[in-house]
């Protein structure tokens, strides 16, 4: 009985529609003193409509249902009732059934056109609980529906949905075109029709998205389940014109091991097409912080280092070239001190290939407040004060256009493109301030889960790290700009665990971690992590007096080389001392690792290179600090 309706299985995933049930329950007594009743009754049923669109029931002409609607479910009720008399035997009170009664049925069904119906009934009667009388009745009413379609493919809704939605108005010009779709792309389904259960899947033949005929260029990125289509334009979509976006798929079916394009009677492709228009907004005649993916110098950044670099850049995620190199205008960028004095960069170029600008840098105060003003001014003798379109930041990675007045009725008229502020370390290099740092104690730590050692840095107070530096943000492509690694000069390393852990690896030719060794290295050098403590002042209270005596980043170098250890060390003897049979060979030769013993921390130095990485580079420059243990 199970099985009742999974002849509709195929058409689950495809048709549209709903499901609902309901139940209830009713109970009551009563009590006469000598004579007693009792009774209860329930009913309810479940419901399944669904659109089955042209589907049919195998030998039967025409769709199913009303108009392609049709249900299936079940109904069930009962009724029971007790009647009895109430005396007393040997001073006790007793209930003494007379007469007792139940009747219950259960019906499963498929309507309507055509309507087929199943179901049983019972009852039991049972009479001074001498006499008992029972029985159940079959009843099986019309043809259980088939379920196939037409084509077998037609009614398959692939395509889900497409966003920005059809026919919408003012879309963001930043949006991304989506494509959502009804089961992953490429994967296999099965379809019943006359002839039997045929295998399909479905591919993507046309995406396009096209502004008065002309394409739009841009990515196709997917999910990682392939439903879900992502369609990120180079630049932004073209203001306040209608964009038409077309996909397509098409089925193929699997015959004989090799697919073949499915085709209708006419022999022509079966494709599903879906089209849609929307209509774009405006466009900001400012850069979003929104469309910032990294930059430097960095929007609010704290302790820029002046001479880090000699130039600047600001990547964007989608390209605006309508802003820059227009004709009758120039694009002018100012770097302003907190007296007001403005330093013009020497070089502004905007690539509208990779949607980057890059600029020089002017020679920075230290310990100064600066703000980035990027301005497009149109030369003339207008005859009224300008504006100057300005971008307020009121929520990380949300800004406000506010329209200020920017000079007298003969100046110039100024669009300002981009403007934020930053403050200036108390150092020009990174290397003088590491060098500056004073340390005062050497901390030691047992981490509690695996029984080792790590270490920390107490220092003198110092000007502090910012989040730009030991977390990174969203202008940072959300990648801290210090980056430390181990130096691997240490008696611990080269003496104690090299020689145990890695100095034979891979193991046995073949026997890996298994972690990614690009993240922290192979050895992993890089296993620092920021300390908790820092993690939440530099978050949450930036000019805590915690953040100018502790050093940001833990040594955690022994924590990975035990990692390491423990899973070469499992791996290595599952392979052969679960084998039944141990050979001498395997202790000569691995025995060193199964029965070693991971070691605990040398009393010495622990050299580590800490290097300053700007946003989207691979190296820059460094300096060494040394932890201790003094345990």
């Amino acid at each position: 009985e199970l099985a009742f309706g999974r002849n509709f299985e195929d058409q689950l995933a495809v048709g549209n529609g709903y499901a609902f049930g309901a139940t209830f329950r009713l109970g009551m007594g009563f009590d006469w003193g000598f004579v007693y009743a009792k009774g209860e009754a329930g009913a309810g049923f479940d419901l399944m409509m669904r659109n089955f669109g042209d589907a049919s029931c195998k030998g039967r002409d025409g769709p199913v249902g009303m108009d392609g609607w049709y249900a299936t479910g079940q109904l069930y009720a009962y009724v029971y009732g007790e009647l009895g008399v109430r005396i007393k035997i040997i001073g006790l009170r007793r209930n003494i059934k007379i007469l007792e009664a139940g009747i219950a049925t259960l019906a499963q069904g498929q309507f309507p056109n055509p309507w087929y119906l199943k179901g049983y009934a019972g009852f039991k009667v049972r009479v001074l609980g001498l006499i008992t009388v029972k029985g159940r009745l079959k009843v099986i009413i019309g043809e259980e529906c088939e379920m196939i379609g037409k084509t077998g493919l037609q009614e398959i809704t692939m395509i889900s949905d497409v966003l920005p939605a059809d026919k919408s108005k003012n879309a963001d010009v930043f949006d991304a075109i989506q494509v959502a779709f009804n089961a992953p792309l490429g994967q296999l389904f099965q379809v019943e029709e006359d002839s039997g259960r045929k295998t399909y899947r479905v591919s993507l033949t046309e995406f396009s998205a096209k502004e008065d005929g002309n394409e739009i260029i841009g990515e196709q990125l997917w999910n990682n389940e392939n439903d879900l289509l992502v369609f990120e334009p180079d630049d932004i979509l073209p203001p306040e014109k209608e964009i038409t976006v077309t996909v397509k798929v098409a089925f193929e079916e699997r015959v004989n091991g090799v697919w073949k394009l499915v085709t209708d009677d006419q022999g022509n492709a079966l494709v599903e097409e879906k089209t849609t228009t929307f209509t774009t907004g405006e466009a900001p005649a400012h850069i979003p912080y929104k469309n910032i993916v990294f930059m430097y110098p960095i929007i609010d950044q704290q302790y820029m280092l002046p001479k880090e670099s000699n130039s600047g850049y600001i990547q964007l995620k989608q390209g605006q070239d309508y802003l820059f190199g227009l004709s009758g205008n120039k694009d002018e960028l100012f770097f302003i001190d907190e007296n007001g004095q403005e330093q013009k960069a020497q070089q502004f170029t905007y690539n509208n290939t990779t949607n980057t600008l890059n600029f020089s840098l002017p020679v920075f105060n230290t310990g100064a407040s600066y703000t980035f003003r990027l301005v497009t001014s149109k030369i003339g003798s207008g005859q009224v004060a300008a504006t100057v379109e300005g971008n307020v930041q009121v929520a990380d990675g949300i800004s406000m256009t506010q329209n200020l007045i920017s000079g007298s009725a003969s100046t110039d008229a100024l669009f300002e493109r981009l403007k934020y502020t930053f403050t200036t370390s108390e150092f020009n290099t990174f290397k003088e301030k590491i060098n500056s740092l004073n340390v005062t104690n050497y901390n030691t730590f047992i981490d509690g889960a695996s029984n080792v050692g790590f270490m920390g840095l107490g220092l003198s107070e110092y000007e502090p790290f910012g989040v730009n530096d030991v977390l990174g943000t969203t202008y940072t492509d959300n990648k801290p700009l210090i980056r430390l690694e181990g130096i691997q000069e240490d008696f611990y390393y080269t003496e104690r665990v090299y020689p145990l852990v890695y100095k034979n690896y891979p193991l046995d030719g073949n026997i890996r971690v298994d972690r990614d060794e690009a993240d922290l290295g192979m050895p992993p050098i890089r296993s620092f992590r920021l300390s908790n403590g820092y993690r939440f002042n530099v978050l949450n209270n930036p000019s805590a007096p915690y953040l100018r005596t502790q050093f940001p980043f833990e040594w955690h170098l022994a924590y990975a080389y035990n990692q390491d250890f423990r899973q070469l060390q499992y791996t290595i003897t599952n392979r052969y001392l679960n084998t039944g049979t141990l050979e001498p060979w395997v202790f000569d030769k691995f025995g060193y690792i199964i029965n070693g013993v991971f070691p605990y921390l040398e009393k010495e130095y622990y050299k580590v290179k800490a290097e300053y990485v700007l946003p989207d580079k691979t190296s820059g420059n460094s300096a060494v600090i040394n932890y201790k243990n003094e345990f």
